[in-house]
C-alpha cells in the first residue's frame, strides 16, 4: 500500500550528496537510493565511486545489477562531457525505475537499460520476479510455479560491451554472488583492456552456493588485476574474504 501510495504523490528532490541533487520516484528513494545515505559500507563504495569517477574524465559505465540505477546517474553527474551508462538487470521494476528516473532528469539520451541478467555465455535464464515488496529484485526460481518464472536472455560483458557501440572505460557488478561467472564472460573487457571495475564480492552467498569465493580473485589475478581497494587503502585477501560482503574497487596497478 505505501509503494502505491508513494507513486501517486508523485516525485522527491533527493540530495545524494552536497554537491547532487535529482529528482526521483519516492519508492527509489526509500527502497534504494537511502542505502547510499544511511548504510556505511554503501556509503563508502558509493563515496570510492564518486572519487574515481570525478577525475577521469568522460565515463562509458557497463553497470551490470544496476537495480534503480543510481551509479549509472552517478557517472553522467559526476563523469565529463559527453559520459554515458547501459544498465543491465533482470528486474523489470528496475528497468521501469530507471526510465522513469532519466526521464525526470533528462538524462534518457545518455543512459541506456538492458533486460537481462549476465553470466559466462550468451544464453537464457529463468527468474522469478519478487514484485512490489521485494524492491523490484528478482531470484533464480525454487519451488515457483511455472506461471511466476520469466525467461530472460544471458549475455557476456563482452556482449553487452559490443551493445554499446564503445569499449566501456569502467564496470561495475552486482550480481549477488555470481561474480565469477560474469568475470568468466568478460575476457575482451578484462584480460584484454584491464577495465577498471567496481566489484561486490558475495562471500557468504557463494560459500552457501558451494563456491569458494577465492575463485573470484584467482580469475582476476588470472587477469592481471592486482589492486583491490576500499577508501583508497589496499586490501589483504584475509580482509576481501573475512566479511559476508566486500564492495572494491579492482584495478591492474593502484593509480
Amino acid at each position: 500500500m505505501r509503494w502505491l501510495a508513494n507513486d501517486l504523490r508523485g516525485p522527491v528532490s533527493l540530495a545524494l550528496r552536497k554537491d547532487w541533487t535529482f529528482r526521483c520516484p519516492r519508492n527509489a528513494a526509500e527502497r534504494a537510493f537511502h542505502l547510499q545515505l544511511q548504510d556505511p559500507p554503501q556509503v563508502q563504495e558509493f563515496d570510492d565511486f564518486v572519487a574515481y569517477v570525478r577525475p577521469t574524465g568522460r565515463v562509458v559505465l557497463l553497470d551490470i545489477g544496476c537495480h534503480f540505477g543510481v551509479f549509472c546517474f552517478a557517472a553522467l553527474h559526476y563523469g565529463g562531457p559527453g559520459s554515458r551508462a547501459l544498465g543491465v538487470d533482470p528486474s523489470s521494476e528496475a528497468q521501469a525505475m530507471v526510465d522513469r528516473i532519466a526521464h525526470l532528469n533528462g538524462w534518457s539520451d545518455r543512459v541506456g537499460f538492458r533486460h537481462a541478467a549476465a553470466g559466462a555465455e550468451d544464453g537464457f535464464l529463468e527468474m522469478v520476479e519478487t514484485g512490489l515488496t521485494g524492491a523490484g529484485y528478482v531470484v533464480l526460481p525454487k519451488d515457483h510455479p511455472q506461471a511466476d518464472r520469466r525467461r530472460l536472455p544471458m549475455l557476456t560483458v563482452d556482449h553487452l560491451a559490443e551493445e554499446m557501440g564503445e569499449a566501456p572505460t569502467l564496470v561495475k557488478v552486482d550480481v549477488e554472488s555470481f561474480e565469477l561467472d560474469v568475470l568468466r564472460g568478460g575476457k575482451r573487457t578484462f584480460a584484454e583492456r584491464g577495465t577498471p571495475l567496481f566489484l561486490e564480492i558475495h562471500n557468504k552467498m557463494m560459500r552457501e552456493r558451494g563456491v569458494d569465493p577465492r575463485s573470484v580473485l584467482d580469475q582476476l589475478r588470472d587477469y592481471g588485476y592486482r589492486s583491490f581497494r576500499i577508501a583508497g587503502r589496499e586490501l589483504s585477501d584475509d580482509a576481501l574474504l573475512g566479511s559476508d560482503i566486500v564492495r572494491v574497487l579492482v584495478q591492474r596497478s593502484a593509480g
